[in-house]
């Protein structure tokens, strides 16, 4: 088994390592199907919905993506063979409308590896109920790749929010530094008049671009 990946890598640094933590977990689930697996079919079933999870992600993402330009062909060019029922309950779900389809077919997915240790061992669908484990939190850590890309997207605080304070912090440091050097009177010492403004002014700046600097890595780390 295999898992196809279907997203362009030409992305910011926070999407494209949350999209590669999804592929990385997809191919690892997948392997452990090939290898967990005796019964051929229900390995394939089971990255069948994986694949199926994975291009739906990107098309309910993205508006570039649509069913034409990504979701048929990808579908046709793997061979994923996704029977008609399963088709009519994504169309009914919408797989341009979020995260509904591809929720959906992580659901089928978890049901195919939820059921292999209820079989008889002797049975080619038994699987160790740790092994399954093992696949379930490959495909939970997927799911929340996924959904840290949905909150990317759609956060409450527009893009240009951030440039605005950039922008203020930007402006405030520039009239700061035009008063402190105001100081520098001909009367003025040196210490009073050069010294301590350009260490005040030093102090401010590596305050704001600290709060800046944190304040981006706090939202990375809240996604």
């Amino acid at each position: 088994s295999k898992c196809v990946w279907p997203v362009p890598t030409s992305s910011p640094p926070l999407l494209h390592l949350e999209a590669n933590r999804g592929r990385n977990a997809l191919v690892d689930c997948c392997a452990m199907a090939g290898a967990y697996f005796n019964n051929e079919d229900e390995a394939r079933r089971l990255w069948r919905y994986l694949n199926l999870a994975h291009v739906l992600a990107f098309v309910g993402l993205s508006p570039t993506y649509t069913p034409d330009n990504l979701l048929n062909g990808f579908i046709e060019e793997h061979d994923l063979h996704v029977e008609a029922s399963e088709i009519e309950q994504l169309r009914e779900i919408g797989v341009e409308a979020g995260q509904g389809a591809y929720l959906q077919c992580i659901q089928w997915a978890l049901l195919v590896i939820s059921s292999a240790p209820e079989a008889h061992e002797s049975d080619t669908s038994y699987v160790h109920f740790m092994k399954v484990h093992a696949m379930q939190n490959e495909i939970l850590l997927f799911r929340r790749s996924i959904a840290a890309l949905y909150a990317y997207h759609f956060q409450v605080i527009p893009y240009v929010y951030t440039h605005m304070i950039s922008l203020v912090s930007t402006l405030y440091l520039i009239t700061f530094a035009v008063l402190k050097g105001a100081e520098f009177a001909p009367d003025a010492t040196i210490a009073f008049g050069f010294v301590f403004p350009v260490l005040s002014l030093s102090l401010i700046t590596l305050s704001c671009v600290g709060l800046l600097e944190v304040r981006m890595h706090i939202y990375i780390y809240t996604l």
